[in-house]
C-alpha cells in the first residue's frame, strides 16, 4: 500500500510537470503572435521579444530532454512576470497607433452626447402634454408616475390609457411593446401582484418570497467563504453577508405590508442564514440572543421597521404634490367608505400597527387628519 502511494505521487508529479511545460509552450506561442502583430509598431521591441522567446525555448528543450528532479527550479528561474509585462507593453503600443475608420452622421445628435437626454426629455414632455389634453383629469391620483426614463400611466378609464400610444405616434415616438406592461388592479384578481417595478414585485408577500430566493442564491454563491472558517475570519464573513446577501434581502423592504406572522418568518429566515455563515449546524445549538450578539445583529423585523419609517418620514417631509403623498391621500379618501369585514393588510395599516406599539393614543394613522398631523411632526424634525 505504501509503495502504491509513492507511485501515485510520482505519477501526479509527472502530470504536473507536463502541464507546466504545456503552459509554458502556450505562453511562448502567445508572445510570438504578439510580436508578429507588433512588427509595424516597434522593431526594437520585436527583437527583444524574439530574444526572450529563444531563451524560453532553450530552457524548455533542456527541461524536456533532461527531465531532472530540479524541474521546479527551472520554472522558478523563468521570468513569467517579465514576459507578461512585455506582452502588455506591446499591446499598448500597438493600440496607441491604431486608427479606426471615420464615419459621419447627419441625423440627430452625436451618440453619447450629453445634450441628447436633455433634448429627449424636452421633446417627450411636449408629446405628453398633448396626450394629457385627451385624458380625463383625476381628483387625487396623478395621471403619470415617472422614475428616470420609466413612465407609468395611471387611470380609471382603460380606453383612455390605450390612446396614449396613438398620441405618441403623432410625435414619431414609438412605444417598446416588449418593455410595456398593462396592469389592472382589481380585488377579484391578483395577477397585478406579480408585476415588477424597479426590481420589486407589487405584492408584498410575493416580493418577500422573491427577495428570499435571491438572497439564498447570493448566499450559496459564497459557500466557499462560509465553509472555510479556518481561512476566512468571522468578522469578514459577517461583513460579506451584510454587503452581498442581506442588502439583497432588504431591498425596498420599506414598502412591505407585514403581518406579525410575516415578521416572525423573516426573523427565522434571517437566523438560518446567520447560522449558515457561522457554520453552526445540527446538532449544535445556539440561542437567538447569543447568535445576534456574536453577529452584532438585531432581529430582521426591527431593521425593516427602522427602514420603513425612514422611508415614510422622508415622504412626509416632501411636497404634498409628489405621487407618494397623493397616493396616500387617495387611499384614505377611498378607505373612508369601505365595507364591513377584516381589511387587507396594507402599508398604512402596518404603519398604524407600529404606532400602536408606542401606546400613544394621540398618534395614529387611520384618517386624512392623522396623515396631516404626522406630516407636521415630520417637518419639525431637526435637520
Amino acid at each position: 500500500m505504501e509503495g502504491a502511494g509513492i507511485g501515485e505521487v510520482h505519477r501526479y508529479r509527472s502530470r504536473l510537470e507536463m502541464c507546466q511545460i504545456l503552459l509554458l509552450l502556450l505562453l511562448v506561442v502567445v508572445v510570438v503572435e504578439i510580436a508578429v502583430v507588433a512588427v509595424v509598431v516597434d522593431v526594437v521591441v520585436v527583437v527583444v521579444v524574439v530574444v526572450v522567446v529563444v531563451v524560453v525555448v532553450v530552457v524548455v528543450v533542456i527541461v524536456v530532454v533532461v527531465r531532472s528532479k530540479t524541474i521546479s527550479v527551472f520554472f522558478r528561474l523563468i521570468p513569467f512576470r517579465l514576459l507578461i509585462k512585455v506582452s502588455v507593453e506591446i499591446l499598448q503600443r500597438s493600440t496607441r497607433k491604431a486608427v479606426e475608420q471615420l464615419f459621419t452622421t447627419n441625423v440627430g445628435t452625436p451618440q453619447g452626447d450629453s445634450l441628447s437626454p436633455v433634448l429627449f426629455i424636452v421633446y417627450l414632455e411636449n408629446a405628453l402634454r398633448n396626450a394629457r389634453s385627451n385624458e380625463i383629469p383625476q381628483q387625487v391620483l396623478p395621471n403619470e408616475i415617472i422614475y428616470a426614463d420609466d413612465i407609468d400611466f395611471v387611470g380609471t378609464d382603460p380606453p383612455n390609457i390605450n390612446d396614449i400610444e396613438t398620441s405618441l405616434k403623432n410625435f414619431r415616438l414609438k412605444v417598446n411593446v416588449d418593455k410595456t406592461e398593462h396592469t389592472e388592479l382589481r380585488k377579484d384578481k391578483e395577477d397585478w401582484k406579480l408585476t415588477k417595478k424597479i426590481g420589486s414585485l407589487l405584492g408584498s408577500k410575493e416580493d418577500i418570497d422573491h427577495r428570499k430566493h435571491l438572497s439564498n442564491v447570493a448566499l450559496n454563491k459564497l459557500s466557499n467563504k462560509w465553509n472555510r472558517p479556518d481561512k476566512v475570519k468571522r468578522k469578514t464573513r459577517i461583513k460579506l453577508y451584510n454587503s452581498l446577501v442581506k442588502s439583497i434581502l432588504l431591498y425596498n423592504c420599506g414598502t412591505w405590508a407585514l403581518t406579525t406572522t410575516d415578521e416572525k418568518r423573516l426573523d427565522s429566515f434571517h437566523r438560518r442564514q446567520l447560522r449558515r455563515i457561522l457554520g453552526i449546524n445540527y446538532p449544535t445549538k445556539i440561542t437567538n440572543q447569543s447568535l445576534y450578539k456574536i453577529c452584532s445583529e438585531t432581529p430582521l423585523s426591527l431593521q425593516i421597521l427602522e427602514l420603513r419609517w425612514r422611508l415614510f418620514g422622508h415622504i412626509l417631509r416632501r411636497d404634498n404634490s409628489i405621487p407618494a403623498n397623493l397616493a396616500m391621500l387617495y387611499y384614505f379618501n377611498e378607505n373612508s367608505n369601505r365595507g364591513i369585514g377584516r381589511p387587507t393588510t396594507t402599508l398604512p395599516i402596518t404603519l398604524n400597527n407600529d404606532l400602536k406599539r408606542l401606546q400613544n393614543k394621540d398618534v395614529q394613522l387611520t384618517t386624512k387628519e392623522d396623515l396631516h398631523k404626522l406630516q407636521k411632526i415630520a417637518s419639525q424634525r431637526p435637520s
